[in-house]
This record gives structure tokens, sequence and C-alpha cells, in this order.
């Protein structure tokens, strides 16, 4: 039963509640190993609607149910390919790529907590991720090529978490990461005991959404915004994006709060501009 204090929506493929400022969407196909099958999609866009637009919602969560976080791909779907056109092929793969740009691009801090196997889609989408907790059970790759086929809707994501030369390593051999090498290369902040994911998940975004709002809206967009370009134009960026942050009611109450040794009492969560 969810208690009073959480938010529940039900959507396809998957489970939507907010808590504490922490909107969780937790992938709900454990039977199909949370494949990225048409209804998973549709939820998981759902769920992404709902955390961008309630202004409560200050961190993304992401888990799955289920010993897998997700094995991708539907391979039947894979199997049936060849009678389709290619405009067909294109319009049937847009959610996908779509999936991994609205992470990879989320207007607020996107925590995802992974168990078992990560494999194509789902690595891409750990890939995407601002944060990644993995048990340490999890394993990560994307065998594309031992399917006929290439990781080319996961590519973007593979270099943001890997750089050029390991995403393309992995992406031409297949070859799988367990949990501490991904933690070495990157993809991973942490490594936990696979009983305690879902709570250091938690405690993680947690922790990132009693940030103020204000700070974490003008942070993520300065982070977004200025990736990849050269230093002097995303330090105009960010010396305006920080103005502005200076100019809301949060620094001051941030600052006597901790004089005062008390926790912060926010402003509530406004459009920045």
């Amino acid at each position: 039963m969810v208690s009073p204090s959480v938010q529940a929506s039900p959507l396809d493929g998957v489970r939507w509640t907010v808590e504490r400022h922490v909107g969780e969407l937790t992938l709900a196909e454990p039977d199909t190993r949370n494949a990225f099958s048409t209804s998973l999609l549709r939820g998981v866009h759902r769920g992404l609607d709902l955390a961008q637009q309630n202004p409560e919602v200050r961190v993304l969560l992401i888990l799955a149910e289920g010993p897998h976080f997700s094995a991708g791909a539907d391979l039947k779907s894979l199997m049936q390919a060849h009678a389709h056109d290619e405009e067909t092929l294109v319009a049937h793969a847009q959610p996908i790529a779509d999936l991994f740009r609205r992470v990879g691009d989320f207007p607020k801090p996107v925590v995802v907590g992974i168990q078992g196997a990560a494999i194509g889609g789902g690595f891409g989408l750990a890939c995407a991720a601002d944060l990644v907790v993995a048990a340490s059970n999890a394993r990560f790759s994307c065998p594309e090529v031992r399917l006929g086929l290439f990781p080319f809707l996961l590519m973007p994501a593979l270099r943001k978490a890997l750089g050029d030369r390991r995403a393309l390593q992995l992406a031409l051999t297949g070859e799988e990461l367990n949990a501490e090498q991904a933690l070495a290369a990157g993809v991973v902040g942490d490594v936990v005991a696979p009983s305690s994911l879902d709570a250091q998940a938690r405690a993680l975004a947690q922790q990132v959404a009693r940030a103020s709002p204000r700070a974490l809206d003008l942070g993520m967009r300065a982070f977004r915004a200025t990736t990849g370009h050269p230093w002097e134009q995303a330090l105009q960026t960010q010396l305006r994006l920080r103005s502005r942050c200076l100019r809301g009611t949060d620094v001051r109450e941030g600052v006597s709060a901790f004089l005062e040794k008390r926790e912060p009492q926010w402003a509530p969560r406004q459009p920045t501009g």
C-alpha cells in the first residue's frame, strides 16, 4: 500500500510515484526482463512528461523490477525488421532514440539504479543518465554486432559516459563490463550489494533533492548548455546563470541556515526563465 505522502499513478509498463521531491519511475515488465516493448516505452515517456511537468519533482529516479534492469530491444521485432521499409523502421525506433535524448537532456538530475543485465538499450539508458548506482551483480553490454547489427542509437549516450575510444571498442566487440569495470570506466558512480540497491539509489536521489530547487534548475541548465563548448563560451554562460542564481532568495536562505545550524527552507520552485 502506498503511504499518504506518496503520489502514485499507473502507467503502461511502468510504475510512477512521487515522494519528498523525487519522482520514481520503475520499469515494471520483469517477465520480459524489462525489454523495450511498445507499452514500456510509452509508459517511460509518459513518466518523463510527469517528472518534467511536476514542480514538486526535483530529481528523477529510474529503477527496475525483477532480477534485471533491462534487456534492451525486443528481439522478436528485430527478426521481423527486414519486412518493413526504411521509413517504417525509422518510425518504429524513434521512441527509443527519443528516450536516450530526453534522459540525456533532461532538465532535472536523473539517477538510475542498475541490477543484473543492462543490455543494449538498457546500457544506453544508464549511460544517458547523470548518476548511476549499480548492484555488484550488474553487467553492461551492447552486443548488437553479434546479432548482425550495430548499436547506432546508443552511440551518443555511450560516448557521453565512456569517451570515443572506449565507446567504440565496446560497440565493435560486444564486450561485457561487470559492475567493477563499469565503475572504473566511469559508467557508474557507486557499486552496492544487490539487496541494498533500491535503498542506496533512493538515498542518493533524496540527497540531491534536498538542494535548492533554483540551484538545481540553473545548475542543470548550465551543465547541459555548456557540455562540449570552448572554455570561454562555457564560462560566459556559467557567469550569467550564476548571477541569476545569486539574485534569488535561496542563496540568502542557504547561508542563513548554515550559520544558524538549521535545515534551509527553500522557496517553491519557480520558472527560472
